[in-house]
This record gives C-alpha cells, sequence and structure tokens, in this order.
C-alpha cells in the first residue's frame, strides 16, 4: 500500500511539473493521438504533445495513455480528447492535431475543432449588437465611391488617423477575419462619428459603449494571437509559388505568360511584375543552359547567342531558337522536350 501511494504521489507531481512547463511554452502545441485495441480486446488510447520550450528544445511528452471503452465513434474521440486538453490547460494553444487515416477520425476531427472555437463564437455573441454595426459601417462606406470620398473628407477632418491599413470587411465564416475588420474600424472611430453628420443615410454608427466592446475584444490576447498566426500563415502561402511549375505553364500554348501575369494580378497585384519577372529570368537561364549544353556537343555552325537576355520573346529569331531547341533533341530531358518548340 505504501508503495501504491508513493507511485501516485510521484504522478500527481510530475504531472503538476509538466502542467507547469505546458503553461510556460511560448509557442503552440502540437498533438499526436491513436487508438487500438489489445489483444485482449480492452481499448486504448493515447494522447503526445509536441512543442519547442523557451530554450528552443523541442519535447515531445505522452499526456494521456488511458482505457477507452467502446464505442470509439468520433463523437466519443472528440469528447475524451478535449477532456484531455482541459485537464491539461492547453486547450487554446493547439496548432495541429496528427491522427490515422480512420473514418472516425474524420468525424472526431470535425468536432473537436467546433469545440474549441465554441468559446470564440461566444465571445463574439457577447458583442453581437456592435459587430453588426460595425460590419454594416465598414460595408456602407466600401459601397461606392461617392461614399468613400466622404469618408476620407470626415477622415481628414478628424486627423491624426493612421491610414497605412484600410478598412477591411470581414467575412462572417470566417471569425479571424472579423478580428481585422475590428482592429481596421477602431482605428476610424472618429471619422464614423463624423460621417453621421455630413451623410444623412449613413444609420448603423456604433454608440461609445460599442466601440468599447469592439476594443475589449480586439485586444484578447489570446484571439488576438490566433488570428495574427493565421494570417501570418495565409501571406506566407499567398506569396510563395513554384517557379517549376510557373514554368510549365508559359511553355503550355495555351496559356503562356499572359496566365501567369493574370493569376499573380489577382494574389497581390503589388507583385505581379516582380513575380513575372522572376520567372522569366529562370526561363532564360534554364534556355541559357539548354543552348550551352547543345552547342558543347554540337558539330554545327550554329552559336549561341551572347546573352540569354536577347532570347526575349519579343526580339529572339524563331527559327533560330528552333534550331537550338531542336539540335541534339536527346540531350533534353523528355519531360521538355515536346514544350520548348513553344516558345
Amino acid at each position: 500500500r505504501v508503495a501504491t501511494l508513493d507511485m501516485i504521489k510521484m504522478y500527481d507531481d510530475e504531472k503538476r511539473k509538466l502542467k507547469e512547463a505546458l503553461s510556460k511554452v511560448p509557442s503552440r502545441i502540437c498533438l499526436t493521438s491513436d487508438v487500438w485495441t489489445s489483444c485482449t480486446t480492452e481499448g486504448y488510447i493515447s494522447l503526445t504533445a509536441h512543442y519547442v520550450d523557451e530554450g528552443w528544445k523541442l519535447n515531445s511528452k505522452i499526456l494521456n495513455f488511458s482505457p477507452f471503452p467502446p464505442p470509439h465513434s468520433g463523437r466519443e474521440l472528440a469528447k475524451i480528447v478535449y477532456g484531455f486538453l482541459e485537464e491539461w490547460g492547453i486547450e487554446q494553444k493547439i496548432f495541429s492535431l496528427t491522427l490515422d487515416n480512420a473514418s472516425s477520425n474524420d468525424n472526431m476531427s470535425e468536432l473537436l475543432k467546433e469545440k474549441l472555437l465554441m468559446q470564440i463564437q461566444e465571445g463574439l455573441k457577447v458583442a453581437s449588437d456592435a459587430l453588426h454595426k460595425i460590419r454594416e459601417s465598414v460595408k456602407y462606406v466600401k459601397g461606392s465611391e461617392a461614399r468613400k470620398i466622404t469618408f476620407r473628407a470626415c477622415v481628414d477632418k478628424s486627423g491624426d488617423i493612421d491610414t497605412k491599413v484600410g478598412l477591411r470587411l470581414d467575412v462572417a465564416t470566417r471569425w479571424n477575419s472579423t478580428f481585422m475588420m475590428l482592429e481596421s474600424a477602431i482605428a476610424y472611430r472618429r471619422a464614423f462619428r463624423n460621417l453621421v453628420f455630413d451623410d444623412r443615410n449613413y444609420k448603423h454608427c456604433p454608440t461609445a459603449e460599442e466601440w468599447t466592446r469592439a476594443e475589449k475584444i480586439s485586444e484578447d490576447k489570446v484571439i488576438k494571437d490566433m488570428a495574427a498566426m493565421m494570417k501570418v500563415k495565409f501571406d506566407k502561402y499567398s506569396s510563395d509559388y513554384s517557379i517549376v511549375l510557373a514554368l510549365g505553364t508559359v511553355l503550355d500554348p495555351r496559356y503562356k505568360f499572359s496566365f501567369i501575369e493574370f493569376c499573380y494580378s489577382k494574389i497581390d497585384p503589388t507583385t505581379c511584375k516582380a513575380k513575372v519577372d522572376v520567372v522569366k529570368k529562370r526561363l532564360y537561364d534554364l534556355f541559357g543552359e539548354y543552348v550551352k549544353h547543345s552547342s558543347q556537343e554540337t558539330t554545327t555552325n550554329v552559336s549561341p547567342p551572347s546573352s540569354v537576355q536577347s532570347l526575349g520573346v519579343a526580339s529572339a529569331d524563331p527559327s533560330h531558337m528552333m534550331n537550338l531547341c531542336n539540335m541534339r533533341m536527346k540531350t533534353i530531358p523528355k519531360w521538355a522536350s515536346h514544350n520548348w518548340i513553344f516558345i
């Protein structure tokens, strides 16, 4: 009995230390979980946390290894995993959850995501009136060019408003965009007040109390950090692009550079030209390598151009380029050989 009590005490002490360490983790926590049945037909579930601590050390800690009686449905899985998260106090610090391809896990992941977001959504409902007015205000200003001009005059009249960040309208189904809308609208609150006097059709100006509620929501550290991290992730993937896929698109006679320019302009018009220039340079560099490789092995009198810049579509001689591309085609990889004639 004494040994049993000592083991329980040791477990409680180690659990307390780990819980304290998890509370100090500066980053998000990734989880892995698995469910299996033993040879005695008893079910078990495990939950492991992976995180980088304050000393930049990667840690993997088994949080739970528990019996899990049937049914092993998605709902039951979500219930028990969320209970684990609450037990450790990390339900607001989760970055990802990795599972196997069991069908019940699909349902569980959706239910768990809904549960984790429920607290945020409930917080938004508390200030639903303020949110509605702010959303309608932003929508009203963006509704026509005349209203934008009137609002800009209100901004100038208010003074000391940082206009680097423009008004943002949220997407109702994306809670993180709502916080971005609030943050931008709060910066223009005085302009909205002036708009009441300058535009008699404007009816949605929030009261002082409603602006205060909006500020409290946008200042919530946990929610603000989550929104900021999602924005960083979105910016990362929207700014990254595959050069190889872009080259393949350019070499496709159905698309060429016009399609690349169209796509990049939709992602970010301000960086479109720079991205297209990068693709062009890589294409010229690659073509130059093919020319160089071909010229070293051919005995013909065709000489490569002195500069890859002279290979531009507008200035290059098509017949000359055709000859260069078709020389010793066996030296060109199969994936590229049938495309070069379309430059």
